[in-house]
């Protein structure tokens, strides 16, 4: 939260992380001067397939989505995502257990 970076670390089999294999830095403000002057990412989750991962960042005021490539050396690929209305904030994603 208290940055606007996304890090990447594959595990291994037995859980243990492996070193980190992206580091992805954002830029930019939100519509709240005060609390939105750079980003702040919120969370992170993965969409129900495992194959997406959507970055959510409440300075900026949007949800960024990106492609999981990869096996051995987990990468993500900028994939779309969605802006929201300045100074909205959002913090938090999820998916409904139908899958949508």
């Amino acid at each position: 939260y208290a940055g606007g970076s996304l890090a990447v670390f594959p595990q291994e089999n037995t859980g243990m992380l492996k070193e980190c294999s992206q580091l992805i830095s954002y830029s930019g403000s939100g519509g709240d001067p005060f609390r939105q002057s750079v980003p702040h990412v919120h969370s992170v989750f993965f969409s129900l397939d495992g194959n997406y991962v959507f970055v959510v960042d409440l300075g900026t005021d949007n949800i960024r989505c990106y492609r999981v490539t990869g096996k051995e050396k987990i990468l993500l690929k900028t994939d779309g995502g969605a802006v929201f209305r300045p100074g909205s904030g959002p913090r938090c994603g999820i998916f409904h257990p139908n899958g949508k």
